[in-house]
């Protein structure tokens, strides 16, 4: 089910690490973007206003702000789990441990797991992990990630998203397994 060398298993737990990988390249390509916002710092009021399409200064370098900050929290997040060499889940049969994403919740217990489902934001599939009771797992955190959380459940239903692009796993081998485990738990 898991690629050689990727992952850890044993009969009751699944360890799945990060791609070090994919997660340069979202550090580099995070760069990138905060190299592009400063760009546009620098442009002066005439060449905007010289432009097509977005002529206005003010627009402008309100974008070049906003990628700075927004990529530039894409780049911290990025090399700190380029650095971080624990997995990204851990599968077992208490349930799973999620240090997957930035809003990572932690340990969820299999009974706390309502259903497991999928959707797909701009070509990106999720593994949306529904909760019996999402509040807790909303609470955890600091300010900005509690209020990242109830954002992140009110676009899909649940704080709890996993995507598999930067894992060292297949997004239907992953949804595959922790069905196969929440149904197992559900059983004993």
């Amino acid at each position: 089910m898991m690629a050689s060398g990727h992952s850890s298993e044993t009969e009751d737990r699944v360890e799945i690490y990060r791609s070090k990988g994919k997660m340069l390249l979202l550090l580099l390509g995070a760069l990138a973007f905060v190299a592009m916002g400063i760009w546009m710092l620098t442009l002066s009021g005439d060449d905007i206003r010289m432009g097509r399409r977005f002529n206005n200064p003010i627009f402008v370098k309100t974008i070049g702000i906003v990628a700075i900050v927004f990529f530039g929290f894409c780049a911290i997040f990025a090399f700190r789990k380029l650095l971080d060499s624990a997995p990204a889940l851990i599968i077992s049969s208490e349930g799973l441990v999620d240090n997957a994403s930035g809003l990572a919740p932690g340990a969820i217990r299999w009974s706390e797991i309502a259903d497991i489902g999928e959707y797909m934001v701009q070509g990106q599939r999720f593994i949306a992990i529904l909760l019996v009771d999402p509040e807790p797992f909303v609470e955890k955190g600091s300010r900005l990630t509690r209020m990242l959380a109830r954002a992140n459940a009110g676009m899909s239903g649940t704080p709890v998203n996993i995507s598999t692009n930067a894992l060292r796993i297949d997004h239907d081998a992953l949804l595959s397994l922790l069905h196969e485990r929440w149904a197992a738990s559900r059983t004993d």
